[in-house]
């Protein structure tokens, strides 16, 4: 076997370790660069296919490397953080900065060694049940929620409760609400809208609404307005609307899935 072949060998082996690893770029190169330091000097007393066959597979010497780094948020980041999640299934990692008592990140799905659901609690949170000022996960509760039920100040996904604002299928808010059925304070929009004051949608129901069947007494002059021009992309308004709230019902999956390709990639 020539050198360059064993070069050759040794540089597919490290790059296929590295793809199973999910750190952020730096550590990615020190581990690269210890592993080809292993390899050359146990070279010195065998054949480089040797030493590899004996190292185990690419995939066995990144799992012991993540379970080196697996719980330091800092050396993974966000993105890697997120695809490890996928990768690991029951996983919880939280970034060393705080705000309080609250961790600025905190990734958790999966469960606990107990057993015991893994609940996401940070400024950002992500996971199955996330809670913090943005949270996202397949419930979410934060200031902003996104997910398939989300409840918070604003709120988008498939079922959504907002103080301020709620978008998606089913919207709920003391605000404002949008969505395949609106249930607002005061203003609700979408194909069915009940609200407390003004409501626009093919059935609507409010002190001031406009509606396929007809239209309140008296309707305020911004209130036409914005019903002209929803009526000029309405059909792209509920394309969006419920587009929106489709993506939002698979945004934990989705948000795993871009940051394995953001990793593969080399990403940060």
């Amino acid at each position: 076997m020539t050198e360059q072949g064993d070069e050759g060998k040794v540089d597919r082996y490290i790059g296929a370790v590295l793809r199973h690893l999910y750190l952020r770029r730096e550590y990615r190169e020190r581990v690269a660069v210890d592993l080809r330091a292993h390899i050359c000097e146990a070279s010195q007393e065998k054949t480089v296919d040797e030493v590899l066959q004996g190292m185990g597979s690419p995939r066995e010497i990144a799992a012991d490397v993540m379970r080196t780094y697996e719980g330091d948020y800092d050396k993974l980041g966000f993105l890697n953080a997120l695809a490890y999640a996928e990768h690991a299934r029951d996983y919880s990692v939280k970034s060393a900065a705080c705000i309080g008592d609250w961790p600025l990140v905190h990734i958790a799905v999966g469960f606990d060694e107990y057993g015991n659901k893994n609940v996401a609690k940070g400024i950002v949170a992500y996971g199955d049940i996330a809670i913090g000022a943005v949270a996202i996960g397949t419930v979410s509760v934060g200031v902003i929620a996104f997910g398939a039920i989300a409840l918070g100040g604003v709120a988008l996904g498939a079922l959504a409760a907002g103080v301020l604002a709620a978008m998606g299928a089913l919207a709920l808010s003391a605000g404002v609400a949008s969505g395949a059925l609106a249930i607002a304070g005061f203003l609700a929009l979408g194909a069915v809208s009940v609200a407390r004051f003004w409501a626009i949608g093919a059935y609507a129901r409010a002190l001031h609404y406009i509606a396929a069947h007809g239209e309140s007494a008296v309707v305020p002059g911004w209130l036409r307005s914005l019903s002209e021009g929803l009526a000029t992309y309405s059909i792209c308004f509920v394309i969006v609307v419920n587009l929106l709230s489709l993506v939002l019902v698979f945004v934990p999956a989705m948000l795993r899935r871009s940051s394995e390709w953001n990793r593969r990639l080399g990403g940060r």
